[in-house]
């Protein structure tokens, strides 16, 4: 979870890579920073955070209030 903290407010971005259309599917979404049940495990992966899906788009909506892991790079602080 490099740069980020447990309760840390977030956005997904695009992801440059993803083919268009659909789009990436989570880009905009917003959320919270979490634990996970797997923190221990994932200590040596700190390219990846734990978010808490609080708002996203229609196409994801199925998403909201769960828990994902999400690379660091496509996620900001808000």
């Amino acid at each position: 979870m490099a740069n980020f903290n447990v309760g840390d407010k977030v956005r997904i971005k695009e992801r440059a890579d993803w083919p268009k259309p659909p789009g990436y599917l989570f880009a905009n979404a917003e959320g919270t920073v979490e634990h996970s049940d797997f923190d221990e495990l994932m200590t040596d992966f700190q390219h990846v955070v734990f978010i808490k899906l609080e708002k996203v788009g229609d196409k994801a909506k199925v998403y909201k209030g769960i828990g994902l892991w999400f690379l660091t790079d496509i996620v900001e602080r808000i």
